[in-house]
């Protein structure tokens, strides 16, 4: 009888390990995922911020209007996927991504349309260099 103990106490623990340790790869699981989509998320605000400093003076206010929209909605998107994670930290990014859209609210309506490019690319370009370590140290992400 003692000898089917041995066996079947490995089985046992072994079977205990194995339970103790799935949740700690599901846990490991959902991490990858969260900083997965934080990345894609981050990725896609960078595009969204490069897509803004590529209006040229043939396009519309209504084109730079939404290309501002798809901003919002991308610097939205990585807000959220960021506070699934811990230790990303975006209060320089929202400082300069505030500044950007302060200083497009405070275009003069009368101002050119050269003009107004101007003063949104250079906040534009805050904004993108205040995220460039983040997505080269967190995602390995290349300039866009």
């Amino acid at each position: 009888m003692n000898e089917r103990r041995g066996p079947m106490k490995q089985v046992l623990l072994l079977g205990v390990a194995v339970l103790l340790l799935l949740p700690l790869a599901s846990c490991r699981t959902r991490v990858d995922s969260a900083k997965e989509d934080f990345c894609t998320d981050l990725d896609a605000f960078r595009q969204s911020l490069a897509s803004l400093r590529e209006i040229g003076v043939g396009s519309t206010k209504e084109d730079l209007q939404d290309t501002v929209k798809d901003t919002q909605t991308a610097w939205s998107d990585l807000k959220d996927s960021a506070s699934k994670l811990e230790g990303v930290q975006l209060d320089a990014v929202e400082d300069a991504f505030g500044d950007l859209q302060d200083s497009i609210q405070d275009i003069p309506d009368d101002a050119s349309l050269a003009e107004k490019l101007a003063q949104v690319r250079e906040a534009v370009a805050a904004t993108l260099g205040e995220i460039e370590q983040i997505a080269t140290t967190e995602c390995n992400l290349t300039k866009p």
